[in-house]
């Protein structure tokens, strides 16, 4: 026990004989029994005690690698007095144990951040009582480093047909940033940083941006990428000029590459059976013979891929009624 515990237990003592002496009831003011009487109290007696107070000298400081703790328990009839330390961050809200002296800087608190540290003392009695005390007044102290900056994470493009997306942004710098399996460093002068999300698919893709310091996550900020269906390429038809009624043309074009297609009619009709593929390179053809008698042909492409459907509008092609047979 320090010496600024001793009167302390000195008046208890002179107090008790003289009321004996007398033969003296002594009251304790209601003011003295609270400062006395510390909260979580083990039981036990005033010569037992143990009775535990806020402690005094209480110093937190810190260099770039180490932070150094130092407090004086406040302690009364204890067999045993000691201090503990525990220290927490904005960011944390959670109390955690330091060691008492100097020690590497904890890797909860970041450099920049501020941590705040309540020491408590704690009595052993000769009872096996036990109590601790702790009061106001904790000290701050600021880990050296740059401050950490808070993510934030925008959607700047989407390409449909790479199934792809650029996320970009500010952070701390040197973090490093992440969205799912794909991360990067944060620019060390600028503070910005980008990253192409690959692996999408067509719809709505939630994604999750990630900031890390040494290995610990400061922060994440929540996305929703949507990727629409790419559009589809028009569809051309390269041929013939003009259809021979009564016999089979061959109809040629160009649509998305590796659609599907179906041949409709003016309203809707398939005019042949099932689909058709267009080739890689955007081409397509179909083989349909064209009713006798008529003066023009018309039909509409429909052609499905990347999950969009679309109809062409209507193509017209005369007929060439100079050398078609006649209708029967």
């Amino acid at each position: 026990m320090g010496p600024s515990t001793r009167p302390r237990s000195l008046i208890a003592l002179a107090t008790l004989a003289v009321a004996a002496t007398v033969g003296l009831v002594v009251t304790t003011p209601a003011s003295a029994s609270a400062a006395a009487t510390p909260p979580h109290d083990a039981g036990g007696t005033v010569l037992a005690g143990p009775f535990a107070y806020p402690p005094i000298d209480k110093k937190v400081s810190g260099t770039a690698t180490s932070v150094t703790v130092t407090a004086t328990p406040e302690c009364q009839e204890a067999v045993r007095c000691e201090v503990t330390a525990a220290g927490v961050t904005p960011s944390s809200r959670e109390l955690r144990p330091l060691a008492i002296g100097s020690q590497p800087w904890p890797s909860w608190v970041q450099p920049g951040e501020y941590m705040t540290v309540r020491f408590t003392s704690v009595a052993y009695g000769r009872n096996g009582g036990r109590v601790e005390r702790w009061g106001g007044g904790d000290p701050w102290v600021g880990r050296p480093g740059p401050a950490r900056t808070k993510l934030v994470a925008e959607i700047r493009s989407v390409d449909p047909v790479a199934k792809s997306a650029v996320i970009a942004g500010t952070a701390t710098k040197g973090a490093r940033v992440s969205i799912g399996g794909q991360g990067t460093v944060v620019d060390a002068n600028t503070g910005t940083w980008s990253i192409t999300v690959t692996g999408l698919s067509i719809g709505t893709n939630p994604l999750v941006a990630i900031q890390e310091i040494n290995g610990i996550e400061y922060d994440r900020v929540p996305l929703s990428v949507v990727i629409d269906p790419p559009a589809l390429d028009p569809v051309t038809v390269t041929g013939p000029a003009t259809v021979q009624p009564g016999v089979e043309n061959r109809f040629t074009g160009t649509a998305t590459p590796r659609a599907s297609f179906r041949v409709l009619d003016a309203s809707g009709n398939p005019l042949t059976p099932g689909e058709h593929a267009v080739s890689g390179d955007g081409t397509w053809a179909f083989a349909l013979t064209v009713p006798a008698g008529v003066t023009e042909f018309r039909f509409a492409i429909e052609q499905t891929a990347n999950g969009r459907t679309e109809t062409s509008r209507l193509f017209t092609i005369p007929a060439d009624t100079r050398s078609a047979p006649a209708a029967r």
